[in-house]
């Protein structure tokens, strides 16, 4: 978990998973935990790159590399046991990563779109603690934060929260992106 928190945000699913097994391990996590430290040791020699001119290509805009920007993402009730969705997330900032979260979401989702909804409502969540963070350093944070979304349903619930029978059942607190939508913190 270190590793994962610290330079290897792409280890966070594997990590997540494995987790789940660490009082009862079986034989197949034990594989699977080699098959990581494999990964790990044939990539030591890459990292996490900090560069004045990491910005993002957004359609026909360039986001300016002091901004940050984010990548959100779910899979659908993938959980075996559970069959709860998981929700993604990494934040950007100069081109590097500065955080990142793989997590299991605690209710069932009935779509992938209720699925990429949540997972984004969550990547809201941290996207402003993130602006409160660069104001707390004293970086000037003027323009809301993208948030990159690959679903089309999740992103027109989320620009428009008609009530509506397919959506009135998400709950209340999935909501707050629109919210923040509203008032000017992201920008879908």
């Amino acid at each position: 978990m270190y590793m994962m928190l610290g330079t290897h945000p792409d280890i966070a699913y594997t990590i997540s998973t494995l987790s789940h097994f660490t009082s009862h391990p079986g034989s197949p996590h034990v594989c699977a935990l080699k098959h990581l430290l494999q990964y790990l040791k044939g990539s030591a020699n890459y990292g996490i790159i900090y560069s004045h001119n990491g910005g993002l290509l957004v359609g026909s805009e360039i986001t300016l590399n002091t901004d940050i920007y984010s990548f959100t993402n779910s899979d659908y009730a993938m959980d075996p046991d559970t069959h709860c969705s998981i929700s993604g997330a990494i934040f950007l900032l100069t081109g590097g990563p500065i955080s990142w979260r793989s997590k299991l979401q605690t209710s069932i989702s009935q779509s992938s779109t209720e699925a990429e909804y949540v997972a984004s409502t969550e990547a809201t969540k941290e996207a402003i603690w993130l602006h409160r963070l660069m104001s707390d350093l004293k970086q000037d944070v003027t323009h809301p934060t993208p948030l990159l979304i690959d679903n089309h349903g999740a992103l027109l619930l989320a620009k428009n929260p008609v009530n509506h029978s397919n959506s009135k059942h998400i709950d209340v607190q999935h909501h707050f992106i629109c919210e923040c939508i509203t008032n000017g913190s992201i920008v879908l």
